[in-house]
Formats: C-alpha cells, structure tokens, sequence
C-alpha cells in the first residue's frame, strides 16, 4: 500500500494518492481546512489512477453554506469542493511507433488565487497561478514519463 503524499505550500494543502480512495482524499482535504484554523485557503485533491492513465482533480476551499444568506452560525464557512477536473491519456495511435502520448484534459484552468496562496494582495505582476488546459496536459505528459 502507498501511503498519499502531502504538501503544504504556502497556505494551500496538495493530497494525492494512489492507493487512497477519493473519498479518503476529500475527507483529507476537509481535516486540512478545518484543522489549520483557517491556515489553509486551498486543498487540491489529486487521485492517481495507474490503470487508466488518468488524474482527478478536485480544488477545496471556504464557501458560506448559503453564498447569499447573511452570516449566522447556520452559515458558516464550510470545506467545499469548488471545481474538479480529469486528465485523461488519450489512447495510443499503435501504427505510429515511438508517438508522444496525448491527454484530454476536463474542468481547465485550474485557477490557484495569489491571495489564499500568499494572505496578501497581488503586486503587479503577481497575479493568480493559472494552470490551462496544456499546462495540465505537459503535467500530465511529465508525470506519467517518471512514475513507475
């Protein structure tokens, strides 16, 4: 069994896993929110599925219960999933040897927001980490070259 790696950056929390279940990752995600006693702004979800080739991808941040209600202990900030997205490998073209794999990425861009990064403002130009669909795809391109 392998366990999931976690990182912490800054103020945002990374959990992959591979032999984790999804639901294992996102009651993670929600333990590194609610623990950190507001610490963590971000939690990016990541389950690794060897077999298909594919990555899921969930983002996890503070949202009001009731985005427009006023705020009351009934709605108060909860952990929440905010976007997902998959990036799946493509299946190989088998007549053409040595071809560089393909992926179909879902759910881009993944936005990572400068100030739940950071706790401060942007200075230009600084900005939001803004992850696009082909940066996903050059990801994907990378981590499946080196994983074994």
């Amino acid at each position: 069994m392998v366990p999931s790696r976690e990182r912490q950056l800054a103020n945002a929390c990374f959990e992959a896993g591979l032999s984790e279940t999804l639901a294992k990752l996102r009651t993670d995600a929600d333990w590194w929110l609610t623990n950190s006693k507001g610490d963590v702004k971000i939690a990016i979800v990541i389950s690794i599925k060897p077999a298909q080739k594919s990555l899921w991808i969930e983002k996890w941040c503070w949202q009001r219960r009731i985005p427009a209600a006023p705020v009351t202990r009934a709605n108060a900030l909860v952990p929440t999933k905010i976007q997902e997205l998959t990036i799946i490998q493509d299946p190989p073209i088998s007549h053409l040897p040595d071809t560089i794999p393909t992926y179909t990425v879902t759910g881009a861009p993944l936005t990572l927001e400068f100030e739940k990064l950071l706790l401060r403002a942007p200075v230009l130009p600084e900005g939001n980490v803004i992850l696009t669909a082909a940066d996903l795809q050059a990801w994907a391109e990378e981590f499946w070259s080196v994983f074994k």
